[in-house]
C-alpha cells in the first residue's frame, strides 16, 4: 500500500527528531561522564565489599557524592563491559573525579587507581612546570605544549575571559599538589590547574583587581615581573605600589624584569 505524501513527511519528521534526540543525549553523555560533581580534589576512602553488585555501588557513589547520575554511571560500565569488574577492596578517590576515571579505578583496581602526586611550585614559569612534568614521566614536552596551544585562546575558565588572544598562560597555571590519574591527558592536566586558579581567585580578589582598574591577565602579568624584580618578600607590596602608580601616570615601569619577556634565555 503506498504511503501518502502526509504519511510520508510524517515519518520522515520523526526521523529526523529520533536523531537529533539521540545526538543531544549522546552530547549530554558524554558531558555528563567526563565532567566531575566536585571540585574538591580532596581524597576519600570508599570501599567495595566482595559480591557487590554495579547497581548497589553506583547508589554509594552517589550518595558519597562522587557522580550525580547512578543511570549514567551504570550505562558508561555497561558500555566498556566493565560491570562484572568492579573489584572488592578499599580505594583512595579523589573528590573532583569523572565518571570515566572512577569507573576506571574501580574496574582496573590497582592499574586504574591514582597514581601519583605532582606538585607546581610557585614562581615556576611554564617552561620549568614543561621541564618537570616531562622529567618526572608525567606528560611529555611536545604533549604539554600542544594542550596549552590548544587550550590557551578557549575561554574554558572565567578567569581566562580578559586575556588577549594569542597570549601564553603564564601565570594561569596554579602553583599546587595535584592528584594525577594513570591515563590523564595533558587537557585534563591542564584544565585541572586552570580549574583551581579559577577557584583560588575568590569574588573579593576579582573585586580588589577590579577596583584598581586592572584586568586578570594585567594582574598576573605585573605580578610575574614583581617576581623577577624583588628579592626580598617584604619588598613586593612597595614595590608593587610603585608599579601601579607609575602604570595610572601612564609612566613605564622601568623594571629590568620585563626583559624576560623580550630576550632569549641566553641574553638575559
Amino acid at each position: 500500500m503506498a504511503i501518502s505524501s502526509r504519511g510520508f513527511t510524517v515519518f520522515f519528521l520523526s526521523v529526523v527528531a529520533t536523531i537529533l534526540a539521540v545526538l543531544l543525549y549522546l552530547g549530554y553523555f558524554v558531558s555528563a561522564i567526563t565532567t566531575p560533581v566536585s571540585a574538591d580534589s580532596s581524597v576519600v576512602t570508599f570501599s567495595i565489599s566482595r559480591g557487590e553488585g554495579a547497581h548497589a555501588i553506583s547508589q554509594r557513589l552517589s550518595e558519597a557524592g562522587f557522580i550525580a547520575s547512578t543511570w549514567n554511571f551504570e550505562a558508561y560500565i555497561w558500555l566498556k563491559r566493565w560491570g562484572s569488574r568492579l573489584q572488592a577492596g578499599e580505594y583512595q578517590i579523589p573528590r573532583n573525579v569523572t565518571i570515566q576515571e572512577v569507573a576506571r579505578i574501580l574496574a582496573l583496581g590497582k592499574e586504574g587507581a591514582v597514581e601519583r602526586s605532582i606538585t607546581i611550585i610557585e614562581g615556576w614559569t611554564i617552561e620549568d612546570i614543561i621541564d618537570y612534568l616531562d622529567h618526572e614521566g608525567v606528560i611529555s614536552h611536545s604533549d604539554f605544549r600542544e594542550a596549552l596551544s590548544r587550550l590557551a585562546d578557549k575561554q574554558v575558565v572565567s578567569a581566562l575571559a580578559d586575556k588577549p588572544v594569542g597570549a601564553s598562560l603564564e601565570g594561569y597555571l596554579f602553583p599546587d599538589t595535584y592528584r594525577i590519574l594513570r591515563g590523564s591527558s595533558a587537557d585534563e592536566v591542564v584544565l585541572k590547574m586552570l580549574t583551581n586558579f579559577d577557584r583560588k581567585l575568590t569574588p573579593e580578589l576579582r573585586a580588589a583587581i577590579a577596583a584598581r582598574h586592572q584586568t586578570i591577565f594585567s594582574t598576573l602579568t605585573l605580578a610575574s615581573i614583581l617576581e623577577r624584580e624583588v628579592k626580598h618578600p617584604q619588598d613586593l607590596s612597595l614595590v608593587a605600589d610603585v608599579f601601579y602608580k607609575r602604570l595610572a601616570a601612564g609612566k613605564p615601569l622601568e623594571s629590568d624584569a620585563t626583559l624576560n619577556y623580550i630576550l632569549p634565555v641566553a641574553e638575559r
